[in-house]
């Protein structure tokens, strides 16, 4: 009120230290740098602005410092929360703060984004009009219509091969926790097509590339991603793996990365199985030898389908039917069934092998019969039995029976 301060007409301001002072945002021209007529002004300028979303939609929970200068640095003028004490506009997402200098420069910047969003660190400059409300100048902002956009908070990770680590498989499953809060489950979509709805208990996965999951509006937080199902035909990571979201940006704690989490997975591996029977009696025989040979390596083709290539020189391995613990166990390639009779091979890396009979058990004759065991991110798939074409159906797609594979009695020589 002008009448507590005799000899000052119409409206005057004070500043925080009780002082006459030229806006109520503050202090005089030296302090701030604002224009300065060497008369108290009796009249405030209005400015304003508002908020959206990336779609346009009105965006509230913000706070803004207001400068005197573009230098982001620098202490605010003043500051002003959405909806709280200084802004005059009661709608979410609209502010409008006055007691300004009329025809002043000013620049206002966001420093609190609404939760799921990040910060826009921009500054916008903005010139007040005349006093008055209805002379409120606007300040534009980068969306369409002018209003000031704040894009959603962002963190995405990658699965990758871990042999091809180019390569993303999809169709992975996560649990998603913030600390102290919510757990999530997020899909890997991958593909354009799948419609995805986020609840309380499940978040969309904004990327549409298989291999490439992208969660977007998470509020700032601490947060643990555990993988709960592995791409087919990959084992699951047994890692734990933990980022914070600060201003709505996410950094890696482990493992950290520029533009997020690579992940990988190791691939599974098959394993086959058969046993060496009699054709006459069904009985199981022991005694025969085996040669297993990878003849092609598996490929991701550029279009991430599986490829085959041959191999230049390939090593045949010899498989001997093993009937005590001693040569079931230890590293390489061998019989893993004590069992005579019985074969099982394990730890088959992806790719193309033939397997066939190099030593018939005593008195029968040889199986010539080369079979094909293709390995890769579907399973095995082999012969089953006598028919080298065959595959079997049910089970783990990555451990098959081959059944029984007979040999004929052999010519009984005279005395």
């Amino acid at each position: 009120d002008a009448s507590h301060y005799p000899g000052q007409p119409g409206k005057v301001f004070i500043n925080n230290a009780g002082q006459l002072s030229s806006s109520v945002i503050d202090m005089d021209q030296e302090r701030h740098n604002l224009p300065w007529s060497g008369n108290y002004v009796t009249g405030c300028a209005v400015i304003q602005w508002s908020k959206t979303d990336e779609n346009g939609k009105s965006l509230s929970g913000t706070t803004w410092g207001i400068y005197a200068s573009g230098d982001a640095s620098a202490k605010p003028l003043t500051t002003v929360s959405d909806n709280g004490a200084g802004d005059l506009d009661a709608a979410g997402g609209s502010l409008r703060v006055g007691g300004l200098n009329p025809n002043a420069t000013y620049y206002i910047r966001e420093t609190k984004a609404p939760d799921g969003y990040s910060l826009n660190t921009n500054v916008y400059k903005v010139t007040a009009g005349d006093a008055g409300e209805d002379n409120a100048a606007t300040v534009t902002g980068d969306g369409a219509d002018g209003s000031i956009r704040n894009e959603p908070s962002s963190v995405s990770w990658t699965k990758t091969d871990k042999d091809v680590p180019g390569h993303h498989p999809g169709g992975s499953e996560w649990t998603l926790k913030k600390d102290g809060g919510s757990t999530w489950t997020v899909a890997d979509i991958g593909d354009t097509t799948t419609t995805c709805t986020t609840d309380d208990t499940h978040l969309c996965d904004a990327n549409p590339e298989p291999g490439s999951i992208t969660v977007n509006g998470l509020p700032d937080g601490q947060y643990t991603l555990v993988e709960t199902k592995a791409p087919d035909g990959y084992v699951e990571s047994n890692n734990e793996y933990s980022f914070t979201i600060t201003d709505g940006k996410a950094e890696w704690a482990n493992p950290a990365s520029a533009d997020g989490a690579s992940i990988p997975n190791e691939r599974r591996t098959g394993s086959i199985a058969w046993a060496k029977t009699s054709s006459a009696t069904a009985d199981r025989l022991s005694g025969s030898e085996w040669t297993l040979t990878k003849t092609k390596d598996f490929e991701w083709g550029a279009d991430g389908k599986t490829t085959y290539t041959d191999i230049t020189n390939p090593r045949a391995l010899t498989i001997t039917d093993c009937t005590d613990a001693s040569c079931a166990t230890g590293p390489g390639t061998h019989d893993a069934d004590t069992i005579a009779g019985g074969f099982r091979i394990e730890g088959l890396a992806w790719g193309v092998y033939e397997l066939v009979e190099s030593k018939a058990p005593d008195g029968y004759d040889l199986d010539p019969t080369v079979r094909t065991i293709t390995i890769g991110p579907d399973g095995v798939t082999a012969a089953i039995g006598n028919d080298p074409t065959g595959n079997q159906a049910g089970g783990d797609a990555f451990s098959r029976n081959l059944g029984d594979i007979e040999n004929s009695p052999g010519a009984t020589l005279p005395d």
